[in-house]
């Protein structure tokens, strides 16, 4: 097929079978009056066939023959493929609801944004708490805790946390009690009272039964994990606990993934749990994926900076399992870590 386009201005144009190019050029230049442009059209590629469920399965050698390089090269980087999972053989084309299912998620991850930003985003939220460790006795500890509105120490707000992991650290046995004044403070709250003369004793007694506690265990050596963003103390820790904090681990997560990487976050402050997710897709395009296709690799580290749980990990590659594009994955792999001074590396 050529296209023939007459060059005077007319934009007048044919679109004709090579044997008849000859033609249609005498005939458009009216006797090589007029000058042509003449361009091959080119072909349209009929749409690939699909598999049907419970019916027809269509098998693309090509796609076969790629995703087996594919499951090579992951194999050798230490990534292993069990096939055996596909409930189809390597190959095979999906159904249209494969397809339309790849499609979206296609979508779904393109619109995502890059982890750079992602990981931006999510070390600016935590910045922006102003945070600062201080370390300090339990009997300094309980010179600086007073009332003002709320239990404080230096001025700042003793969270639940903050009260849960001072009775660790301090092995003391009064945090049900404690967290019993903070419950029933809570409800006359919410029920509408503010400041009364219950509430005042209630606060004081929590501050009270601090104190003693941290006189009782003097000595004892703290650290206040403290936001002056927030104006809280959001945790108590042992001295040697060791920050893992998202700003101080997010490029650490930039710098072992592709500049391509598009990526999700997530911060709660008041748990200061946090998780930074990225993403690859692969560049075979969704219409000639197939059964046993490598289609997505993704990484997820999640934390909490209270002192509460370890810096988790893990990892993997996403595969198509079956014609309607079900998954497995491969390559799995997890990190746990405790807050001690290796925790990063």
């Amino acid at each position: 097929m050529f296209t023939i386009v007459r060059k005077d201005g007319s934009g007048e144009r044919l679109t004709v079978e090579t044997a008849a190019l000859m033609g249609a050029c005498e005939k458009l230049s009216e006797g090589g009056r007029h000058p042509l442009d003449v361009q091959p059209v080119a072909p349209v590629a009929a749409p690939m066939a699909v598999s049907v469920l419970g019916g027809t399965v269509v098998t693309d050698d090509a796609a076969k023959a790629r995703i087996e390089r594919q499951h090579a090269i992951l194999g050798a980087a230490g990534v292993s493929v069990d096939a055996s999972q596909q409930l189809y053989a390597t190959g095979s084309r999906m159904a249209d609801v494969g397809y339309a299912t790849q499609a979206a998620r296609k979508v779904e991850h393109d619109e995502k944004m890059p982890l750079r930003e992602a990981s931006a985003a999510l070390r600016a939220a935590v910045e922006a708490e102003h945070r600062k460790d201080v370390e300090i006795t339990a009997r300094e500890l309980a010179a600086a805790l007073t009332v003002n509105g709320k239990v404080s120490a230096f001025g700042l707000t003793m969270t639940e946390q903050a009260i849960r992991g001072l009775a660790t650290r301090l092995e003391a046995p009064f945090l049900t009690y404690a967290l019993g004044l903070r419950e029933r403070i809570a409800v006359a709250k919410a029920s509408g009272e503010t400041d009364t003369d219950g509430i005042q004793a209630d606060k004081r007694q929590l501050a009270e039964i601090l104190q003693h506690e941290c006189r009782q265990a003097g000595d004892v050596k703290l650290k206040l994990r403290t936001r002056e963003g927030v104006g809280d103390v959001f945790a108590i820790v042992s001295p040697g606990y060791t920050a893992a904090d998202a700003p101080t681990f997010t490029g650490l997560i930039e710098q072992g993934m592709p500049s391509d990487a598009r990526g999700t976050w997530a911060y709660d402050p008041k748990s200061t749990k946090w998780e930074l997710r990225a993403n690859v897709w692969t560049p075979t395009p969704v219409e000639e994926q197939a059964v046993g296709e490598a289609f997505e690799g993704y990484v997820s580290f999640r934390s909490s900076d209270a002192g509460t749980g370890s810096l988790n990990g893990g990892g993997g590659v996403s595969l198509i399992r079956c014609l309607n594009a079900s998954t497995y994955s491969a390559g799995g792999a997890e990190v746990r870590r405790t807050h001690r001074s290796r925790v990063l590396v």
